[in-house]
């Protein structure tokens, strides 16, 4: 049972790595010839609102010891919910949440669902996640980063 377990948080981890498209790697570039604009003009009214969630910054928030970190957090402790098992769900639950200045979570919801009772368990394990690194706007400047968080199921 342990070992067919292990078998499924690895293969949901290799998904979960090789599905997961940080925000920060999209393209702000400007078309072919068109004029560039700073990424986060320095007057937008946004930056000194303390409760706008930022999609796009200078660092993205980090899970604390990086990916593979949170590749082990994650296989250590999500748990495939036998009713699951035995009605043979799987597939990928989108968890989006919210990485707070002081690397709190916050609005942790899913994004796209399979079925409640894994979408539960995905929402379990995030809210279980230790504090993460929060990303900056600016340099050194924390902010709240909206993150999503493909997490594989398979039998």
């Amino acid at each position: 049972m342990q070992r067919q377990q292990l078998h499924l948080v690895i293969l949901g981890l290799i998904t979960v790595l090789s599905a997961a498209t940080p925000l920060h790697a999209q393209s702000d570039a400007a078309p072919s010839g068109a004029a560039s604009a700073p990424a986060v003009p320095a007057e937008d009214p946004s930056l000194k609102d303390p409760k706008h969630i930022h999609t796009v910054v200078a660092q993205m928030p980090e899970f604390p010891g990086g990916q593979e970190a949170m590749m082990a957090f994650i296989s250590e402790n999500l748990t495939y919910p036998e009713a699951a098992r035995s009605e043979n769900l799987h597939g990928k639950v989108v968890v989006s949440f919210v990485v707070e200045p002081d690397g709190s979570r916050s609005s942790v919801k899913v994004v796209n669902g399979i079925h409640s009772t894994l979408d539960k368990e995905a929402i379990r394990v995030v809210n279980a996640m230790p504090k993460w690194i929060p990303g900056c706007y600016m340099k050194d400047v924390p902010a709240r980063v909206l993150y999503t968080l493909p997490i594989s199921f398979r039998p």
